[in-house]
């Protein structure tokens, strides 16, 4: 891959990071309302349309995107902190006298 593929492919992640959790909120928004008026008058028929499923497809897709993410950032910070303990003990270790073999 070349570097401005790397560079576009990085601006496309960037872009679906920062997108994907606003677009989870507004469908969401859009699906209660569609849900009130539907309550108020069933005439409006608005949970039992195409347009409906169609939204509640693309909530479900950006709710798994999102969920995945964090995930993965939470595992992230996770072994970042685990990373700092360990560097922390080693420092540590080695200030206070330690044979230095005390990682982990």
């Amino acid at each position: 891959m070349t570097e401005k593929n790397e560079k576009r492919a990085r601006a496309a992640a960037t872009f679906l990071v920062r997108a994907v959790p606003n677009v989870c909120i507004i469908i969401s928004v859009m699906l209660i309302v569609f849900l009130i008026i539907n309550a108020v008058n069933d005439a409006m028929n608005f949970i039992n349309n195409e347009i409906t499923l169609t939204l509640l497809f693309i909530l479900a897709v950006c709710t798994v995107f999102t969920s995945v993410l964090a995930i993965y950032y939470q595992r992230k910070i996770f072994q970042a902190r685990i990373m700092m303990r360990r560097m922390k003990k080693y420092i540590d270790a080695n200030i206070h006298g330690g044979d230095g073999d005390e990682i982990g």
